[in-house]
């Protein structure tokens, strides 16, 4: 697990900055959505959108870093347990 407060606050941090991150993006799609009206989108929107989409699912994958990492170091610390 977390060896230590500090490494525990360290990576409360670090999630909670791509959190935000994440909200920045949803934002961003947003306002992008705003901009298409009904019919066949802007061929830029459509590449904008598809940045956006990338950025999103970008962030959700750092975000989950941390998890993994906690997961990784439980199952080390049970192996050598045993």
């Amino acid at each position: 697990m977390l060896r230590s407060p500090d490494e525990a606050l360290r990576l409360a941090e670090d999630v909670r900055a791509e959190i935000e991150a994440i909200a920045r993006v949803v934002a961003d799609a947003e306002q992008i959505l705003a901009r298409s009206g009904p019919g066949e989108p802007e061929r830029m929107l459509v590449y904008a959108a598809g940045a956006v989409l990338h950025s999103f699912y970008t962030g959700v994958e750092i975000a989950r870093n941390p998890s993994k990492k906690i997961n990784r170091q439980g199952a080390e610390n049970a192996k050598e347990e045993t």
